[in-house]
């Protein structure tokens, strides 16, 4: 496995990865999406700076998305094909994600749906501790849209199905 930046020559796999990481989010969420918009989202991405790394196993395997913003660093999204998964290219893009942030910053943020109780398992190993990000939302329509309540930390959470 190696581990590149994304420069413009590998810009199309960067895209490539992005769109399949959003045919699987979106295919959980029973919700379509524009792959030619999801090509174009990926290069401004690249374009205005954010920093992303690709795992490659013979082919693009996975990716890491950081942005900057107020000051921070944010993990935007981390992906890895299915084939790859559990292979350890999760945990090699983060580290190398935090090596470059390291030569600005001393702290790496992102945020994980309460839900998602692997992903929170996976960057709680990673060394990663939960800060106190809390999501509230009222529906102002007429339409009243179908939540699903879950219980964490002893609360009920609505969460859009």
């Amino acid at each position: 496995m190696k581990i590149f930046q994304v420069t413009r020559e590998n810009l199309s796999d960067f895209q490539d990865l992005y769109v399949e990481f959003f045919r699987e989010l979106r295919g959980k969420q029973g919700w379509g999406f524009n792959e030619g918009e999801l090509k174009r989202e990926a290069k401004e991405y690249f374009e205005r700076g954010d920093l992303i790394f690709i795992a490659y196993k013979d082919e693009p395997a996975g990716f890491i998305r950081l942005s900057s913003r107020e000051g921070c660093y944010w993990i935007e999204e981390l992906f890895i094909k299915p084939k790859f998964r559990g292979q350890g290219m999760g945990k090699a893009l983060v580290k190398r994600a935090e090596e470059e942030v390291k030569k600005h910053d001393d702290a790496l943020y992102l945020y994980v749906l309460p839900q998602d109780k692997d992903a929170i398992a996976f960057w709680k190993k990673m060394g990663y501790r939960i800060v106190n990000t809390i999501e509230l939302m009222k529906d102002l329509s007429d339409e009243k849209v179908p939540l699903r309540t879950i219980e964490i930390l002893g609360e009920e959470f609505k969460i859009f199905k």
